[in-house]
C-alpha cells in the first residue's frame, strides 16, 4: 500500500515531495491491471497461527524458484510477521483502502520526478499497473527487476537500493551539474 500513499501524498501535497520512488503499486479503479483469479486468497484468508499464514501467503510474494533457492525467506517472514502482526481488522481496512483507491486520472499533475520499480514477475500487483502509471506520469522512469517478485526488494536489496539511492542523488534538472 506504500505507493498507493505516496500517490496520494504527491497528488494532495505536492510541496512535500521532492522526488516519487513508487514500488510495485497500481492507480485502482478500472484502469489497474488486477491479479489472476485467486491471487490474493492466501493472504485475505486468516489462518491459526502465523507460520501458516505466511507458508501459505509466500508464493504470492516471490517466484516460487526465488523461494526454493532462498528457504530462509520463510523463517524470516515469520520473524517479521511476529514482530508486527496485523490483526483480522486491519487487514480487512486495508483490503477497503486498496478497493477505494483510485488515482489514474489524476497522475498527469504529479510534476515530481518519478521512478517506478517493480519484479517482473509480481503475481499481486501485475507490472502492467507501473507500466500504466509510468505513462501517466509525465517524465517518470521505470526499473523493473527480472524474475522479481512483489517482494523484489528483498529478493533484490543491494540493486534496489542502488537503483533508488542513484535516482535520489541525481542532480536537480534546473541545476547545472558541476
Amino acid at each position: 500500500m506504500g505507493g498507493m500513499v505516496a500517490q496520494e501524498l504527491a497528488l494532495n501535497h505536492p510541496g512535500k515531495v521532492d522526488r516519487l520512488v513508487l514500488a510495485c503499486t497500481t492507480c485502482g479503479g478500472l484502469r489497474q491491471t488486477l491479479p489472476r483469479p485467486g491471487t490474493i486468497a492466501p493472504l485475505v484468508k486468516r489462518y491459526p497461527t502465523v507460520e501458516e499464514q505466511i507458508h501459505n501467503s509466500l508464493h504470492t510474494l516471490y517466484p516460487r524458484e526465488w523461494l526454493d533457492l532462498h528457504p530462509e525467506a520463510e523463517a524470516e517472514a515469520i520473524a517479521q510477521a511476529d514482530i508486527a502482526p496485523i490483526s483480522p481488522r486491519n487487514a480487512r481496512r486495508q483490503m477497503a483502502a486498496i478497493a477505494c483507491h483510485h488515482t489514474y486520472s489524476r497522475l498527469p499533475s504529479i510534476d515530481n520526478r518519478t521512478l517506478l520499480i517493480f519484479g517482473d514477475s509480481d503475481l499481486l500487483i501485475p507490472p502492467k499497473n507501473s507500466r500504466t502509471i509510468a505513462g501517466r506520469i509525465p517524465g517518470a522512469r521505470i526499473c523493473e527487476f527480472a524474475g522479481g517478485g512483489h517482494g523484489f526488494a528483498i529478493q533484490f536489496p543491494e540493486e534496489v537500493a542502488d537503483v533508488v539511492n542513484e535516482f535520489l542523488a541525481e542532480p536537480a534538472e534546473d541545476q547545472p551539474l558541476t
